[in-house]
């Protein structure tokens, strides 16, 4: 629930006055009722706030017990907001995988990030 948790988070910090460069989400989860009842999440869809956004949906084709797990927690549909938002043939438990791979413009969420922060570094 890191992905949901994290958007709400970019909202919070933008709202009290602080800038969000980046945010990735990894196949967020946590639009499900039952989440709500077995865990402390925030329980209404965030509004995430942040200058650049990627977000990652794992869709395998060979689903495994990390996938039932995000089904059961419902995998946040996210149809539109992130300036990439992709999908790809992982499970849901393959962040390390889900962070490094190449999305649709050729970069991965992990060179995007290690881009900005040399940005950062070098101004």
């Amino acid at each position: 629930m890191g992905g949901w948790n994290g958007a709400h988070l970019s909202q919070i910090l933008t709202d009290a006055g602080y800038k969000v460069k980046m945010l990735i989400t990894l196949d967020p989860v946590g639009e499900g009722f039952l989440v709500y009842v077995g865990s402390n999440i925030y329980r209404r869809k965030p509004m995430p706030k942040a200058d650049f956004w990627i977000n990652l949906k794992a869709v395998p084709n060979k689903p495994d017990q990390s996938d039932s797990v995000a089904e059961f927690g419902e995998r946040w549909n996210i149809k539109s907001g992130p300036n990439i938002n992709n999908e790809a043939n992982l499970n849901h438990y393959n962040a390390k995988k889900m962070f490094t791979i190449n999305l649709s413009t050729g970069k991965s969420a992990c060179k995007y990030l290690l881009d900005a922060v040399n940005l950062l570094i070098n101004q």
